[in-house]
């Protein structure tokens, strides 16, 4: 098998994750509740340690912070660097962004409205620009090019997450009935087609594992929204499927909320330059 085939396995995943409707319409949960529990700061004092104690984020490095959402990762970053340059495609997600800079009174931390898809790096002068190109969970990076464009932005190390493996209570049940052929066990390919691309180009990436569990809580709207993003449904829901979906969730609310539990194991993968 050559990089072709895992270029092409890895770019047909589902659609739509990267854009920038989608985005905003997970914003609210993400700039709300994400890394908010003992579980997201947990998970973000893991991956803080790793990234210093392997030597990716130093007191002089330059940071580019690809996805940045909420800029959760972004601000903590910023703390323990020179300087953080984020980007996200969610003009909604920056706004929460720029909420945490100013609560946590950051000031080397810049935020950027751009898709990675799209950035130049020839034009903004980010050709071997950073210490460390950082992308965590961002489904912009799912392709040899998107991992290229790291490599060449960079000066130092690379570093993304994914997950290995995730099982949703809810979301699973949901795709079992929705998508025929469905199959949870196919939602870590992203881990493998990436580092595959990059032992066929002559890197040698260094993985660790972080294995997690939480509880997502959402009131009947925020649940809909949620799950129907979070279903690979071509073309989004049939009238069918949006009534089924919203039947089978009113059927699991309790107290004005639907709570689901969520296993996952978030694989980290780094490497030099």
């Amino acid at each position: 098998m050559d990089i072709a085939y895992y270029d092409s396995l890895w770019r047909s995943g589902p659609g739509g994750q990267e854009s920038e409707s989608f985005w905003d319409g997970r914003a609210d949960h993400f700039g709300t509740h994400v890394y908010k529990g003992t579980e997201g700061k947990e998970r973000l004092l893991k991956l803080l340690s790793l990234l210093t104690e392997k030597g990716l984020l130093t007191p002089e490095s330059s940071v580019l912070d690809i996805g940045c959402g909420p800029g959760k990762y972004a601000v903590e970053m910023a703390r323990r660097s020179k300087e953080v340059t984020a980007l996200d495609i969610s003009a909604k997600m920056l706004a929460f962004a720029e909420e945490n800079k100013k609560k946590e009174k950051v000031e080397n931390l810049f935020f950027f409205k751009l898709d990675w898809g799209q950035v130049s790096l020839e034009e903004l002068n980010w050709e071997k620009g950073f210490d460390l190109v950082f992308a965590s969970m961002c489904p912009a990076v799912n392709s040899k090019k998107a991992l290229e464009k790291m490599i060449r932005a960079s000066r130092g190390y690379c570093f993304m997450s994914t997950f290995a493996k995730r099982e949703e209570s809810i979301r699973d049940v949901l795709a079992k009935e929705l998508l025929p052929g469905w199959d949870q066990h196919k939602q870590g390919k992203g881990l493998s087609c990436c580092c595959n691309i990059l032992w066929l180009m002559g890197y040698y990436p260094e993985i660790t594992y972080w294995d997690s569990q939480w509880e997502n809580r959402f009131t009947l709207e925020e649940a809909y929204t949620y799950y129907v993003s979070a279903l690979p449904l071509p073309g989004g829901p049939s009238e069918r499927q949006s009534k089924y979906i919203k039947s089978f969730l009113q059927k699991r609310e309790k107290a004005g909320l639907v709570t689901e539990q969520v296993r996952a194991k978030f694989a980290y993968v780094w490497w030099k330059v």
